[in-house]
C-alpha cells in the first residue's frame, strides 16, 4: 500500500519519516526526511479580555454607542504546542450571546472594526481561537453595546424665574439667583443621561456661553448672576 497509518502518536510530540524501498534483489533506497509533524489535541486557552468600544481608540468598554460602528479587542490566546493559527469572531443581535449569530472567521490579528449595525439593537461577541491543528476554544461572552443613533426629544417647558417655586417666566430678578426649571426629554433607547444647560451672557441666547451639566433633576439655579446682565438659557 501507498500509506501507512500510526495509530500510537504521542500528544506533544513532533514525528518525521522516512521511507526506503527495497527490489526484490534486496537492494534499497531511502527518501530524504519528510517535513516535520507535531501531535497537537490540546485545545488553546481562550482569548481573553475582550473589551467592546464605541471609539477606536479603545479603552474601557462602552455600553452604548451613537454610530452603527464598534471596535473590539482582546487578548491573545495561547497554545504551547502548534501555536495560533486564527480567530473567529461570533456576534449576536442581543444582550447576552444567544439568538442566530454572525460568524467571521479567519481574523489573525486581535483587534476588529464592525459596522452597518442596527438602530436600536444590542450587541455581543464571542472570539474562538484555533490552533495549527484545528483545535478550538471558544471566549465567555462579551460586554453587550446598545447602538443608538437616534437623538432624544428635546426638554421641554423651560421657565426662567426669580424665585425657585415660581412656574412663570421673570423678566427681571432683584437678587443674583436665577431658576431654571424644564421638562426633560426622552430617550427610548438608550434612556437620558444628562442635561446640559447652557447660560448666555445675552439676550435671545447671544453672548459669551458657558455649560453646567444637570444629571436627574429639571432644576438648576445660578447663583452667581452678575448686576445689569440679560441672561438668556438653553
Amino acid at each position: 500500500d501507498p500509506y501507512h497509518s500510526i495509530s500510537s502518536a504521542v500528544d506533544g510530540a513532533t514525528y518525521s519519516f522516512t521511507v526506503t524501498a527495497f527490489d526484490n534483489a534486496g537492494n534499497q533506497t531511502e527518501t530524504a526526511c519528510f517535513s516535520d509533524l507535531t501531535i497537537d489535541q490540546t485545545p488553546p486557552t481562550a482569548a481573553s479580555s475582550i473589551v467592546i468600544a464605541a471609539d477606536s481608540v479603545i479603552g474601557a468598554a462602552a455600553s452604548y454607542d451613537d454610530d452603527t460602528e464598534v471596535y473590539f479587542k482582546w487578548s491573545s490566546a495561547v497554545d504551547n504546542e502548534s501555536s495560533i493559527r486564527d480567530y473567529t469572531i461570533t456576534h449576536y443581535p442581543t444582550a447576552d450571546c444567544t439568538s442566530t449569530a454572525t460568524e467571521i472567521t479567519g481574523q489573525t490579528g486581535t483587534s476588529y472594526t464592525l459596522g452597518s449595525l442596527v438602530n436600536g439593537t444590542s450587541y455581543t461577541f464571542k472570539v474562538t481561537a484555533f490552533d495549527q491543528a484545528g483545535n478550538s476554544t471558544e471566549s465567555d461572552c462579551s460586554n453587550a453595546i446598545l447602538i443608538d443613533t437616534t437623538a432624544p426629544s428635546a426638554p421641554s417647558s423651560l421657565v426662567t424665574s426669580s424665585d425657585s417655586s415660581s412656574g412663570a417666566n421673570a423678566d427681571y430678578d432683584d437678587d443674583t439667583t436665577v431658576y431654571i426649571q424644564w421638562t426633560n426629554g426622552a430617550d427610548a433607547e438608550s434612556g437620558i443621561e444628562n442635561h446640559t444647560v447652557t447660560i448666555y451672557e445675552g439676550a435671545g441666547c447671544t453672548g459669551s456661553s458657558s455649560d453646567v451639566d444637570v444629571s436627574g433633576a429639571e432644576f438648576y439655579a445660578l447663583t452667581t448672576a452678575t448686576h445689569g446682565t440679560t441672561y438668556s438659557f438653553e
